[in-house]
């Protein structure tokens, strides 16, 4: 079998090193460590040199711009010029164009490449995009047994924040005994748009999430709960400005280090700081999250709590179905999913300037506590809410006295 020519390269090759000034073949070879025999060769076009020497070769001859792409389509590779500032792009080129590899191996390098770019211009997509949707599950359990009139007044407090910091539609995750007709004076109150999903099960803060994904698009979006009440309204709009500043999903978390002994911190994740983004106030990466620890005595005291204002990426969906149930707590938790994606991309963490007020109405909960006597489980579940709220009712009354 004849060995593949490439008279095309050859010509060109000759031409430009004999174009003014002109440079000896020896001299050539000299320059980039050849003998003066091979670049003969090459100039008759019976070999071809490594993408390497190539680049050598055109280096040497001030061989640039378009006529270099030339050169490199003659010699049967693929035109990377100079232009090209980045190395990685070169070294991209020169594994597809390794003749060590085998067909199967460069295919699957080629695939691995094109599903990296694919990604990567999606998340630049996502970038440029600002936050104009937020989601407020409100199915839990605890809003399961309000009265509608006491749903409405939690929700309040979040289309108050949401119209604040410029949100264009609101997602609100429902339950089945819930009409969105409900919410309607909410929605005409506050000019926003909404839409209500039905969470049919309380799976978790996660499986509420996952059940927006259809409106949500492919844009960055707001999490609030709406039990955590900033009497302010500005937190949601703050985190905005800040992911608007470093394009970094955020999670809020407690001003204060668990060490303070917030009582709110027994109850929600726990994260670790790392080190400072520069380019933020009050914006920390994430070195570590945790879902509801079991037992607080094994938790970092240096950690803060987790509070219930996020803003997430569309990745988020691809982290939560990954994630699954978790086995303790058998619910799609939110941590676990954004534990996940912090392996893959910059997770941050926005450390509050001031206490968000947990929103638990007393007088419907001393309603359901004496409904649900006959039922143990619910009733063991509103009595530990209950005494919630008047241990943070005492500690209020007691700082004004």
């Amino acid at each position: 079998m004849s060995q593949r020519q490439f008279p095309e390269f050859g010509r060109l090759l000759r031409g430009y090193r004999e174009q003014e000034p002109k440079v000896a073949r020896q001299e050539l070879a000299d320059t980039v460590g050849l003998s003066a025999n091979y670049v003969y060769y090459l100039e008759r076009g019976v070999r071809r040199p490594s993408r390497e020497r190539l680049d050598k070769l055109a280096d040497a001859l001030s061989v640039t711009g378009e006529a270099r792409d030339e050169l490199f389509e003659a010699a049967g590779y693929n035109p990377v010029t100079k232009r090209h500032a980045d190395p990685t792009i070169g070294l991209l080129a020169g594994c597809l164009d390794d003749s060590q590899i085998q067909d199967e191996q460069r295919a699957a390098l080629a695939a691995d490449i094109r599903r990296c770019i694919v990604e990567w211009r999606k998340r630049i997509n996502i970038s440029e995009k600002g936050v104009t949707k937020v989601v407020v599950p409100i199915a839990g359990w605890q809003a399961r047994l309000l009265a509608p009139e006491k749903v409405q007044g939690i929700l309040a407090h979040a289309f108050t924040e949401a119209a604040q910091a410029n949100i264009q539609e609101v997602i609100v995750i429902i339950a089945p005994t819930m009409g969105a007709s409900m919410f309607e004076r909410l929605r005409d109150r506050y000019g926003l748009k909404m839409r209500t999903v039905v969470q049919d099960n309380e799976l978790g803060l996660g499986h509420a999430v996952l059940l927006a994904q259809e409106h949500v698009g492919n844009a960055p979006f707001g999490l609030m709960l709406p039990d955590d009440v900033d009497p302010g309204g500005a937190v949601l709009g703050e985190m905005i400005e800040r992911y608007l500043e470093g394009k970094r999903v955020l999670v809020a978390v407690s001003r204060e280090p668990l060490s303070m002994k917030k009582p709110e911190a027994k109850y929600g994740g726990v994260a670790i700081l790392g080190k400072p983004l520069n380019t933020a106030e009050r914006v920390y990466f994430l070195a570590e999250l945790t879902e509801k620890p079991a037992d607080m005595e094994e938790v970092d005291l240096e950690g803060r709590s987790v509070v219930g204002r996020y803003i997430l990426t569309p990745s988020i969906f691809g982290h939560l179905e990954r994630a699954g149930l978790n086995p303790q707590t058998g619910r799609n938790e939110l941590t676990d999913a954004l534990a996940l994606m912090s392996k893959e991309e910059s997770v941050c963490a926005y450390v509050l300037d001031r206490d968000l007020l947990p929103c638990a109405p007393l007088k419907g909960l001393l309603e359901k506590l004496v409904e649900s006597i006959n039922n143990p489980q619910q009733f063991h579940e509103i009595l530990r809410l209950t005494d919630e709220t008047l241990e943070k009712i005492d500690k209020i009354v007691a700082g004004k006295t």
